[in-house]
């Protein structure tokens, strides 16, 4: 589970949005419930302009059985309209530029991470400008 010590908060305190990565692992639905408490907390307590912009899947593989109850549970606790539609693949190109602290865009731009990275980037800037 993420830590939710005083840096969360911190971080919560001082967003006006913010974007929660989840990965498919034993801990993410745990994870999911300890950061929306908290998110709750800093909303009314410390930051009441704080709000959830999105919920971002990564490394996922669609063939996975872990994969596709992380999915199925996280679009059913957040809602599909707050989960991106973008996902990041599991892709070893992101874990290979992640170790020489290279973004993925520049590591390998044809890299199926890197077209994910950027589909991504689209769809916030289309879901910004909704707003």
């Amino acid at each position: 589970p993420p830590n939710l010590g005083i840096m969360t908060y911190s971080a919560l305190t001082a967003s006006d949005k913010i974007i929660i990565p989840i990965v498919p692992d034993k801990y993410a639905i745990e994870g999911m419930t300890q950061l929306q408490k908290a998110i709750v907390d800093v909303k009314e307590n410390l930051n009441p302009d704080l709000e959830l912009f999105g919920v971002l899947l990564a490394r996922i593989s669609k063939n996975e059985n872990m994969s596709k109850r992380i999915i199925k549970k996280t679009k059913e606790y957040f809602g599909p309209k707050v989960v991106f539609e973008t996902y990041i693949r599991k892709n070893v190109t992101a874990e290979e530029a992640n170790a020489v602290n290279r973004p993925v865009v520049f590591y390998d731009e044809r890299s199926n991470a890197a077209k994910d990275y950027i589909k991504l980037a689209d769809e916030v800037l289309r879901r910004e400008e909704k707003r």
